[in-house]
């Protein structure tokens, strides 16, 4: 994980490949690979690798968690809703879990659950910016668009807001009536060079918390102690310095038994 931290995905792949040669039924290591995978892009292989996951541990709830992410990355909604549901309470406080049921149950068009899955996130963790912006969406969706403008003006004003939040605020405000206000906002969008807006995202790297978040291009203290890797890792534009470093410096790429210490 320290490799894939430093180095990223690919480089990362060797070592887990290496290991599970030595420890081919490691529930921990398969569930590093299949998330590892995932983050890639490599659904194929994340199910290949998940399913032997599920095989050697049965009720695995990192299995059943990212079986319910394919599911929904593949616009399953129901399976992914049904997948989930079998992990229980064991996830109820994971926030990727929170975030990954609130986006089900939404595509469900079940908004009032959606609003409480994701706003007991963003209770959790207000910083959240994908997890505000998914329940201003869905708050919206609601009709409250009055909530949506007063609750999120001034965070769609800040530098670090992302496009899409303010598109949605300012969609509010025009049709309370505020033009001014909405055009101020488009703007500040445009100006950003706005992308449609997507809550499910490849799966972080952490296989105890994996994480379908992504967050706008901003310093670390804006992530979730889960996935605060994730920013080191080059899932997020750097602004600030990481206070999570390596205790020394590594000069080179390391492959599999480069590093004193370890097995290969």
């Amino acid at each position: 994980m320290l490799v894939r931290e430093q180095f990223g995905l690919r480089a990362a792949l060797p070592w887990f490949e290496q290991g599970l040669k030595i420890h081919p039924q490691d529930p921990d290591l398969l569930a590093e690979y299949a998330a590892t995978l995932g983050d890639m892009g490599q659904a194929r292989a994340m199910l290949v690798v998940v399913r032997k996951l599920a095989e050697v541990d049965p009720g695995n709830v990192r299995a059943l968690y990212f079986q319910a992410v394919l599911a929904a990355r593949a616009g399953k909604t129901d399976l992914a809703r049904t997948i989930l549901q079998r992990t229980g309470t064991a996830l109820r406080d994971m926030p990727a879990a929170m975030l990954l049921g609130g986006v089900l149950e939404y595509r469900a068009g079940n908004l009032s659950v959606a609003a409480g899955l994701i706003g007991r996130l963003v209770r959790m963790q207000p910083d959240n910016l994908m997890a505000q912006q998914l329940l201003a969406r869905i708050i919206a969706r609601e009709g409250d668009l009055r909530q949506v403008a007063v609750r999120w003006d001034g965070v769609a004003r800040q530098p670090f807001a992302p496009p899409y939040l303010q598109t949605v605020v300012a969609r509010a405000w025009q049709k309370l009536g505020q033009a001014q206000r909405a055009r101020d906002l488009n703007d500040l969008a445009l100006a950003r060079g706005g992308r449609p807006f997507t809550a499910i995202r490849p799966i972080c790297r952490s296989a105890r918390w994996p994480c379908a978040i992504r967050m706008a291009p901003i310093s670390r203290r804006w992530l979730c102690p889960m996935c605060a890797g994730c920013w080191r890792r080059g899932s997020l534009t750097r602004r600030a310095a990481s206070p999570i470093v390596c205790a020394r410096p590594i000069p080179a790429r390391p492959t599999p038994g480069s590093w004193p210490g370890t097995c290969g």
